[in-house]
């Protein structure tokens, strides 16, 4: 269901959205550990409204887009049982949207992944990450940052803007559910915590060993091998004109709320269950004051 804008208020209309297209890409190796990206994608994004008895011409909405995408990339890393070791990583990319029409989105999107990873010996690393964007244009891209990727218990915040959306036009609402980009983890905070046209996100986390073996009876017979466990730092911020990290620029960092700023610690372990990995974490998100209670994130997938 939409919430769509009128004269007379809000009104409720069941509305369909569709994306369809095509995407092709190539990819160029300099070396073994390092290549070029090109992709391109034709898309094509309607909206309409489900209404039998009343016809909303003006509501209804499609257009033709096309993204290019040009990425380097170096990759060198060892992985270990569920996350990556020892090397480093890192992308850099340039996404392009032109202005084909007034209802394309149209943007310029330059954004930088970073990965570090140290290994003392087999069982136990430190990963570092640095992920950060910007995006300009006529519909620049919105990044919406917090939560976890895969996260089965997870959490939004309602008051970010893709839950408001409709009452701007056409392009801007389409940019945003088409063209956002999700970034995580910044565990401990809910989904869309911070948002804009800019980021930047840095996780930290130390990996060992949990438990080598567990052999259970009950309630079911169950075999466990490797588990892992990881002890994490995770903090983001978004913005779209002036970056406020924190309220009262006089006083730094400590007994001062954050304003753009989102920040959690925490531990996790890390199962193999038959064919999928199962990422059990516990955060406390620090908003500059103290830490919020224990949270518990239950999630799909390997670490970053």
């Amino acid at each position: 269901y939409t919430y769509y804008l009128t004269d007379y208020g809000y009104a409720i209309r069941f509305t369909r959205y569709r994306n369809y297209g095509l995407m092709a890409g190539i990819s160029y190796p300099f070396d073994r550990y390092r290549r070029l990206e090109y992709t391109q994608t034709l898309s094509t994004i309607s909206r309409e409204v489900m209404d039998i008895y009343e016809s909303y011409e003006d509501f209804d909405h499609s257009f033709r887009s096309t993204v290019s995408t040009l990425a380097y990339v170096k990759d060198n890393v060892l992985w270990s049982y569920t996350a990556p070791m020892d090397g480093t990583r890192w992308r850099v990319q340039f996404d392009f949207s032109p202005n084909i029409n007034t209802d394309t989105p149209a943007f310029n999107t330059l954004s930088l992944d970073f990965r570090k990873y140290w290994k003392f010996n087999f069982d136990y690393h430190i990963g570092f990450r640095l992920t950060s964007g910007y995006s300009w244009g006529r519909n620049p891209q919105t990044f919406l940052i917090g939560g976890v990727d895969n996260w089965l218990n997870y959490r939004y915040n309602t008051n970010a803007p893709i839950f408001g959306t409709s009452s701007r036009n056409f392009s801007d609402d389409m940019t945003l559910y088409y063209f956002s980009r999700f970034v995580t983890p910044v565990r401990g905070t809910p989904y869309f915590a911070k948002y804009g046209d800019k980021f930047t996100v840095v996780n930290a986390e130390l990996r060992f060993p949990f438990l080598e073996y567990a052999k259970f009876r009950f309630p079911l017979p169950l075999n466990l091998w490797q588990i892992r466990g990881v002890l994490f730092m995770d903090a983001g911020t978004a913005w779209y004109d002036d970056l406020t990290l924190i309220q009262n620029p006089d006083l730094w960092p400590f007994n001062n709320k954050f304003q753009d700023l989102i920040a959690s610690t925490g531990t996790g372990i890390r199962i193999y269950l038959g064919y999928f990995l199962l990422r059990v974490d516990m955060a406390w998100e620090y908003d500059g004051n103290g830490f919020s209670k224990p949270r518990y994130l239950f999630s799909l997938g390997g670490d970053f």
